[in-house]
């Protein structure tokens, strides 16, 4: 058991030992604090930057979408136009034809464009025969040096 004189020099001892520690102590948990007020604001102005920058990209992914919007508003508008004036467009042209009338074929008989007349593969004188004849028979269609122009389509 100690003796009452020992208990005080101990107390005493003590007492000493914590206000020695205790601005130590303190200036330890102001630079907790200062630590952490630092990095929480560091953590706001990266969600504050983080923010900033996510709303630049979103504008211009607006932007962008709008312009593509407006382009394809103008391409419609373009083409409803094509497709009102089709036939200002063509007026002046006349359909290529590639037969003549008068059932002539082959390169010695130009269409009126000035290539060689073919038979209508359409009509009842699809073939060319080799002496330049459009008509159906054997001797147009399945003879040497003669052209179905049925089976080119």
């Amino acid at each position: 058991m100690r003796n009452p004189g020992q208990s005080q020099v101990w107390t005493s001892a003590v007492k000493k030992t914590i206000s020695r520690l205790s601005p130590v102590l303190n200036c330890c948990l102001l630079g907790v604090v200062i630590f952490l007020v630092v990095t929480m604001l560091g953590l706001k102005l990266s969600f504050s930057q983080l923010e900033e920058k996510t709303a630049a990209k979103l504008s211009g992914i607006k932007l962008s979408v709008s312009q593509l919007t407006s382009e394809h508003l103008k391409l419609e508008s373009s083409v409803e136009n094509l497709q009102g004036n089709s036939d200002g467009l063509f007026a002046g042209l006349k359909p290529f034809k590639k037969w003549r009338g008068d059932f002539k074929c082959g390169p010695g008989f130009l269409t009126e464009d000035g290539y060689p007349a073919e038979c209508n593969p359409d009509s009842s004188h699809p073939c060319c025969s080799r002496h330049n004849w459009c008509d159906k028979t054997t001797e147009h269609c399945d003879c040497r040096g003669c052209i179905d122009y049925r089976k080119r389509q």
